[in-house]
């Protein structure tokens, strides 16, 4: 299902009709290399737009409207002194609505 104004779609939709829109991100703090990769926190974390980002995730989810119930689904694997949940819970913080 694509986004307003976006290239982008909503990567999972369940439901006839819709009850479900879905997006799923990978929190990758480490690359293949086995080195850490810094940008996985922007993957999850970043406010703008075009780094499409979970939280940014969040915002194409509610400009969409709608009865639907919305979610964002992180997963990723834990490496030493980067545990993935860390990542998961700074997202909850800044994801929930004041």
């Amino acid at each position: 299902m694509p986004y307003p104004n976006s290239k982008q779609k909503c990567v999972l939709v369940l439901g006839d009709p819709l009850e479900w829109r879905i997006e799923v991100k990978m929190a990758r703090v480490y690359g293949d290399n086995n080195r850490p990769d810094d940008t996985g926190v922007k993957d999850i974390l970043s406010p703008f737009a075009v780094d499409r980002s979970a939280l940014a995730d969040c915002l194409e989810l509610v400009a969409l409207g709608g009865d639907a119930r919305r979610a964002i689904l992180i997963y990723g694997f834990d490496a030493p002194q980067r545990a993935v949940a860390k990542l998961i819970a700074a997202f909850e913080i800044l994801a929930t609505p004041a």
